[in-house]
């Protein structure tokens, strides 16, 4: 992705795809400029992955942040479901991985706060490493 300036992105969703905010999450961190992250509704689930790309993440102080581990549907014999299992690790350890980059805490304690369903408002938010600040009035 080329670009000749700095950008910013607002995230106001509730997730989705893990392959589609892996895509999203790896063009914004190839971005050669500042790429300024804004949620001012929620960044909950595959949305907080992309937030994680953000040279400098600001929540709203009245938004929340919410992560979870990654969730399927399966379908077949026991070892249809263990490959589900592989897949599922798989991808948490994906995200663990952003998740990591970005807040600088453990492996250990992402994978906890994501096997909780942690919900966070802005000052939790900055107080883990997942934002860097709040936004307020200009």
């Amino acid at each position: 992705m080329g670009g000749s300036g700095n950008i910013t992105v607002w995230i106001n969703s509730p997730g989705g795809d893990c392959v589609a905010a892996a895509q999203i999450y790896n063009m914004l961190m190839d971005y050669p400029h500042d790429v300024t992250v804004k949620i001012d509704g929620i960044a909950a689930s595959a949305a907080s992955v992309i937030a994680m790309a953000g040279t400098k993440v600001l929540m709203s102080p009245v938004s929340t942040m919410m992560i979870h581990n990654p969730a399927t549907i399966a379908w077949g014999d026991a070892k249809d479901m263990e490959k589900a299992i592989a897949m599922l690790d798989a991808v948490k350890d994906s995200i663990i991985n952003a998740y990591e980059i970005k807040s600088g805490l453990s492996r250990a304690k992402l994978s906890h706060l994501m096997d909780s369903e942690t919900w966070m408002d802005a000052n939790k938010a900055v107080e883990l490493g997942f934002a860097d600040g709040i936004l307020s009035r200009a």
